[in-house]
């Protein structure tokens, strides 16, 4: 049965929801043993030999061939801070209260979308987003609850990966996923190798294990949320992004025994919602399905 490329696209991505939530387990359950910065740097030390088979097809030389180079290393510079923040903002709080937060993302991708990409964005996907700045309102609640470093963490990590999905979309026009995935990574590696060796601690073998785990999650992760994007339009697959907060909520009990609070559950369910819509009425403007 050949399946077709939106139902292509939707289904990678699920996949790829599966890895980001257990590789997020496994970085919070070393974060609090190693440097956030060593594990990113090892994580994509390790990933680059894995990456590099993608481009066997074509060859490396032909896979690096960039019509949008400048672009290439912002999106790898931006990716690998902002996954770095991402395991400092681990440390301080539960998974699933994490990823409630960073559920924003895809409604600042919306927003972002009309100065960075020039599309049109109706009033109801500004109200869209508006719901969703409320969700992460009752979340937060300033003025109630103290805000801790990691909601902040979490929130600045929301908006600097609506940035990257902004500029991976940019680059998807003129490059190919493998393009992409070669670039992102070993520009990221050469960024960590700037800092990493600061924050080095000799891991243990089961660290080093961990670490691979890691490794070879981020690159079937983030490939396949590449090659989603290739297959589907983006209204059609953002709304599957949301299943990340499953796996976090799940990774998160088994793991660790965090139970999400009704406050955190509430106001996810704001944001998924919010979402939800927005992808909705791009679906209908684009016509995708």
């Amino acid at each position: 049965m050949k399946l077709e490329p939106t139902t292509k696209g939707i289904l990678i991505c699920l996949c790829a929801m599966v890895c980001f939530g257990w590789m997020d387990a496994v970085s919070k359950t070393l974060s609090t043993q190693l440097a956030p910065v060593q594990i990113l740097w090892v994580r994509y030390a390790l990933s680059i030999p894995l990456v590099l088979m993608l481009a066997v097809p074509g060859g490396l030389r032909l896979t690096l061939r960039s019509a949008r180079p400048k672009l290439q290393i912002g999106r790898a510079v931006l990716i690998s801070a902002e996954m770095t923040f991402v395991v400092y903002g681990y440390q301080t709080m539960p998974l699933a209260d994490a990823h409630a937060i960073f559920a924003l993302t895809p409604l600042l991708v919306t927003a972002l979308s009309v100065p960075m990409l020039g599309e049109q964005v109706g009033l109801r996907r500004w109200i869209a987003v508006g719901g969703g700045l409320v969700g992460v309102l009752i979340i937060v609640r300033p003025g109630f609850a103290e805000v801790s470093p990691g909601m902040l963490i979490m929130l600045g990590c929301a908006l600097m990966y609506a940035f990257y999905q902004i500029m991976t979309r940019i680059a998807g026009r003129h490059d190919a996923a493998a393009t992409s995935m070669v670039w992102q990574t070993i520009g990221g590696t050469i960024a960590l190798t700037l800092v990493g060796p600061f924050f080095w601690t000799d891991p243990t073998p089961e660290q080093w294990l961990l670490l691979c785990v890691i490794a070879a999650l981020g690159v079937v992760g983030h490939f396949g949320l590449v090659l989603a994007l290739k297959f589907a339009p983006a209204a059609a697959v953002q709304p599957f992004t949301y299943t990340m907060l499953i796996w976090a909520s799940l990774s998160g009990w088994i793991v660790f025994g965090d139970v999400p609070s009704l406050i955190v559950v509430a106001g996810a369910c704001v944001i998924v919602a919010s979402g939800l819509y927005a992808a909705w009425r791009e679906k209908l403007r684009t016509g995708a399905g």
